[in-house]
């Protein structure tokens, strides 16, 4: 009588947690309800009853789902794989196996989710369900090259004929996966687990759906590796500017786009830029993301500026040229001063210091420099280079040194991979390997006069 007794309480325990695991809108609390059901299971099971160990394990699958904390959800996995590997040690049950494949395709752990459902076909003699897709994903996922011929199945469930609809896009969803189409094959396969609901069939697709976006995923990823490599390869911008589109249509990362932008730059395409920015927008963007969107709105301004006067603007700046090359340094300066005086445009300001840093007058240089950051974008990175060399020339190392760190901050060079050390290194070489070409020239220059001698 007292053996009875325990029984009861073990099936009444049993089902009580059963029905909160299974429960429609269960929650993390109903779940910690059903833990204590069958923890109460445990104080009078029998040592080798395996049903505890197969719900227990149900549980924390179920228990994985609820949460969205990247670890707490492994954890839960993890957990839910132990529960079914000690209710296989008791009895090897498909109830067992099943939960395991799930757990295992949860955590991307393929060989032993094929394991798993290898075990579980063997076992279930009950169901009829066709594993075949699922063997072809998990092989896929693990690198297997798949070389399977077509095979229709007849049936997905033993008397489940009346679901054809169901069946049909089982079929298409193999077909699908062997024309190696993976996209259409989650499509079909979205449209069994919904008409699986529909009808209250037990079968769960979400296993099978999740190991095809797993297979999307690393797929994608080749493809980004790829695509990546070629843009990185190329300094081509206008090469560069469909690889990274084809990019975007992977992965909306804000990096794809800022290197889109400076692609379009590299071609003069500023009249894309503003459409660009605003689809960046929508991204979540950090801080110093926000920065450079801002920093890249006003190069915008700037340009649009600019490209309503272009021709007056460039003719300008052509004669200008002309007469800085061929020594007319008065009239260079001259033309420099009308155009910016006509048009108001910074980039005058950014000539002139070019103008008179080439000839050496490096006060003069650093005047009209710092007139342009005041005003000027596009030209900032060119600029500030050129700024930090004037005040070494200048022998002012201090301004030089503070020059650079606001040039880090301005231009938001942390973005670009730079260190505030790596950019003072590279302003630094900059500097010595201009002095060393006019060492070179000086020293040509030297002999010639000594051979006329």
């Amino acid at each position: 009588m007292e053996k009875n007794k325990y029984v009861l309480y073990l099936e009444m325990y049993l089902y009580a947690a059963k029905k909160l695991i299974i429960k429609k809108n269960c929650t993390l609390q109903d779940l910690e309800e059903a833990e204590n059901y069958l923890n109460k299971c445990r104080g009078i099971a029998p040592k080798d009853e395996p049903r505890i160990d197969v719900w227990l394990g149900k549980l924390e699958l179920k228990r994985s789902k609820l949460t969205n904390d990247g670890l707490d959800k492994k954890i839960c996995l993890n957990n839910a794989k132990n529960s079914f590997f000690m209710s296989i040690a008791k009895e090897s049950t498909p109830a067992a196996y099943h939960g395991l494949f799930k757990a295992s395709v949860g955590l991307n752990d393929w060989e032993s989710a094929k394991a798993a459902l290898c075990e579980y076909e063997k076992s279930d003699k009950k169901k009829r369900y066709n594993f075949r897709l699922v063997h072809k994903l998990l092989d896929a996922c693990l690198g297997i090259s798949t070389d399977y011929a077509l095979v229709r199945t007849d049936y997905i469930f033993a008397n489940r004929v009346d679901c054809k609809s169901l069946i049909e896009n089982y079929h298409l969803a193999e077909l699908a996966f062997d024309n190696g189409e993976i996209n259409k094959c989650l499509k079909h396969l979205s449209v069994c687990h919904k008409l699986a609901k529909l009808r209250g069939i037990t079968i769960d697709f979400m296993p099978v759906i999740e190991m095809a976006v797993q297979l999307i995923s690393i797929h994608n990823l080749s493809i980004m590796e790829e695509l990546k490599k070629k843009v990185l390869s190329t300094d081509n911008f206008g090469e560069r500017i469909p690889l990274i589109r084809s990019l975007l249509t992977i992965n909306k990362e804000a990096e794809l786009y800022f290197l889109l932008i400076d692609s379009y730059i590299g071609v003069g395409g500023y009249a894309c830029i503003p459409d660009i920015l605003e689809e960046l927008k929508q991204l979540e963007l950090s801080d110093l993301e926000k920065k450079k969107v801002l920093l890249y709105e006003n190069i915008c301004r700037e340009q649009i500026g600019f490209s309503k006067n272009i021709l007056v603007i460039n003719k300008q700046l052509d004669s200008a040229q002309m007469k800085a090359n061929l020594g007319d340094l008065k009239g260079a300066y001259a033309s420099y001063i009308a155009g910016l005086n006509g048009s108001g445009h910074s980039i005058f300001l950014s000539k002139l210091g070019d103008l008179f840093y080439s000839n050496g007058y490096y006060s003069k240089a650093e005047e009209f420099y710092l007139q342009y950051l005041g005003k000027g974008f596009e030209h900032l990175f060119n600029v500030y280079v050129s700024l930090y060399k004037t005040y070494r020339h200048l022998n002012k190392n201090d301004r030089a040194q503070l020059i650079a760190t606001e040039a880090f901050n301005v231009l938001l060079l942390s973005t670009r991979d730079y260190t505030l050390k790596s950019w003072i290194q590279y302003l630094e070489l900059e500097f010595e390997k201009e002095n060393h070409e006019e060492k070179a020239v000086s020293s040509v220059a030297k002999q010639k006069v000594a051979s006329v001698q």
